[in-house]
């Protein structure tokens, strides 16, 4: 059992605890390694489903309806809604209150909004670090809810095992949806507000895209108008399908290895930055930053010159 109390209560299902955590180890503070060091032996693996796609297309209620299915079906949900970053404090915009207001009080539940403090991958550049959390507490489902910037969003790759491509009939002419590239990454696609017209045509073209590219049968398109709840027993369904598919051909041990990777790659860039950038190195950036723009060292001259 750890040591560290936090990580002790955190084992023991104490939300305040993992709160707490989350805040601790999102803003880097004193003892964070510790507590991720001690959880990281107490992780469960998990259904881990990723909602991204572009603003507007209903991202958050999707997030909300497949919350209120696993709870009805008794299961513990943890939710990580990644926002914007605020422009005054770093902090997540958006509130859990807000967002997810429909199961927000069920004992069976924990949501937490999370900056993405630059990152434009889609997801904040800490969470791994906050996926150990979540495990060890021991959700039954982990679900990742993405900024929905209007880019490619890979990174939730890296943590969702199924990822839910939310788009709407309105989401752009078919070529602009190809160069966006969101079809290759994700593992479902949902036409979400699908008694909008243009849902038979992008059915169709989706459907038609698949088929050109060998995705057919392995990323099914299926559509809901979530805000009634339609579709979303289908979209549980699909995500369970796919998850017992990712298990069979052990794909879920393979993406576990590969983060393990990623993460020694991200601690190592950390402290290696940190111990770089020490006193003297900030004084001679500093003072060519003090310098006009026309008179600056190339960054990669002084690069050379500090190094």
């Amino acid at each position: 059992m750890p040591n560290t109390s936090l990580a002790s209560k955190i084992l023991k299902k104490d939300k305040l605890a993992l709160s707490r955590a989350i805040s601790i180890v999102e803003n880097r503070l004193k003892g964070y390694k510790d507590i991720l060091s001690e959880l990281y032996p107490y992780r469960k693996s998990v259904c881990k489903i990723g909602v991204t796609g572009p603003p507007g297309a209903g991202k958050s209620t999707i997030t909300s309806k497949l919350s209120k299915k696993y709870i009805d079906k008794g299961k513990e949900v943890g939710v990580i809604c990644v926002d914007p970053s605020s422009s005054f404090n770093g902090g997540a915009i958006l509130g859990d209150r807000i967002r997810m207001n429909e199961v927000y009080m069920s004992d069976s539940i924990f949501i937490r909004s999370i900056a993405t403090r630059g990152s434009y991958g889609g997801l904040s550049d800490n969470i791994l670090d906050i996926e150990i959390l979540y495990e060890a507490f021991g959700f039954d489902v982990i679900i990742y809810e993405t900024v929905g910037v209007g880019q490619i969003e890979l990174d939730i790759m890296n943590c969702a095992n199924t990822v839910v491509l939310v788009i709407t009939p309105e989401s752009g002419d078919d070529i602009q949806m190809m160069k966006a590239g969101l079809i290759e990454c994700a593992s479902i696609i949902v036409i979400n507000k699908s008694d909008r017209d243009g849902a038979d045509k992008i059915n169709t073209f989706l459907e038609q895209y698949l088929r050109i590219n060998d995705l057919g049968e392995s990323v099914p398109v299926i559509k809901t108008i979530a805000i009634k709840e339609e579709g979303i027993g289908s979209l549980i369904s699909a995500i369970k399908k796919n998850h017992i598919r990712l298990k069979e051909k052990k794909e879920l041990s393979r993406k576990d290895d590969q983060k393990y990777r990623d993460m020694i790659a991200k601690i190592a860039s950390e402290n290696l930055l940190e111990k770089f950038m020490n006193e003297k190195r900030l004084r001679l950036i500093d003072s060519e930053v003090g310098k006009s723009a026309q008179r600056r060292m190339s960054p990669y001259n002084l690069f050379e010159k500090i190094k």
